[in-house]
């Protein structure tokens, strides 16, 4: 092999080299980027969470209710001036799931049983209003879950034990709901439901990053 072929092949070589360097610094640059780690690790589960309640199995039920509650997009100044309470917090436990009206009275309601469950949140920071429970833990109701042969779906995003979440907040005025279960209080217009990925971004009921700093807090 003459010496010109010998410098294009190692030419080749480092051409392949370097390009295996990029890509696999693209790679990790990827991977330490918190919006595309969640793009790419996380963003799968969100939109399961949107079909899919926490408690589902393979269970063939008997009764199956699909309900479409999907959230409504409302400027953020709008969230912010129209909720009760608006928090910071963690998700620390699930309860069960049970209907809006006790079986036996359903028969007699005007209003459609659902089924629901409650999220119990432990309150980091308060953004607007006051806690009426000293220990700082509230609970969310959310549709949807399984009681006896029943099963409700709906694709409103759904709660897991351990993750931060921003929630904007209203009181039950509901007389057939609101002394069901524990006080509680439902998610503003479906939306204001926000995912903490890191310190200060989060991820909204479409997928979409916000910046609590710059975007949430100030009309807060």
């Amino acid at each position: 092999m003459n010496k010109t072929a010998v410098f294009i092949s190692l030419f080749l070589i480092g051409i392949l080299l370097s390009a295996s360097v990029f890509i696999f610094a693209g790679n990790d640059f990827l991977n330490s980027n918190p919006e595309n780690a969640f793009s790419n690790n996380q963003k799968d589960l969100l939109s399961l969470r949107n079909v899919t309640p926490e408690n589902i199995d393979d269970k063939v039920y008997a009764n199956e209710i699909i309900v479409n509650v999907s959230p409504e997009y409302i400027e953020y100044s709008k969230l912010a001036a129209n909720s009760d309470l608006v928090i910071k917090g963690k998700v620390v436990e699930i309860l069960p799931a049970w209907w809006t009206i006790e079986p036996e009275k359903q028969a007699e309601s005007d209003e459609i049983p659902r089924i629901y469950h409650d999220v119990a949140i432990e309150v980091e920071e308060i953004y607007k209003g006051n806690l009426k429970d000293k220990n700082n833990l509230i609970y969310v109701r959310t549709l949807g879950g399984v009681v006896g042969d029943t099963i409700m779906i709906t694709n409103l995003p759904e709660y897991y034990k351990g993750e931060e979440i921003m929630l904007y907040l209203v009181e039950d005025e509901n007389s057939e709901t609101k002394n069901v279960g524990p006080e509680h209080y439902f998610v503003l217009n479906k939306f204001g439901q926000f995912f903490i990925i890191q310190e200060n971004t989060a991820v909204n009921a479409f997928g979409e990053f916000v910046n609590i700093q710059k975007e949430l807090l100030p009309y807060l």
